[in-house]
């Protein structure tokens, strides 16, 4: 073989493999984009999300700037009536 053809295999080669690392960083980026509303709720409130297991569950609570601590949901529903959820 001659060294363009090795360093053309080489180059596509490098390319495939750094397009497949590529794809799995945008899919971690769009799961963390794709959050639920409560939690965008809670940090537009100027909370911070804290995620607990309770009875074999995930549930999310706000930690709120006042001290409090809710349920996600609770809040958002409470507050927002769960409007804009589809």
């Amino acid at each position: 073989m001659t060294n363009s053809i090795k360093t053309a295999i080489i180059a596509c080669s490098t390319l495939l493999v750094l397009s497949a690392c590529t794809q799995r960083v945008s899919n971690s980026e769009q799961r963390q984009q794709a959050s639920n509303p409560a939690s965008e709720y809670c940090i537009e409130q100027g909370g911070t999300t804290q995620m607990f297991e309770e009875a074999g569950k995930q549930v999310g609570y706000c930690n709120l700037p006042d001290g409090r601590m809710v349920d996600q949901w609770e809040l958002y529903y409470r507050e927002v009536g769960g409007q804009g959820e589809s």
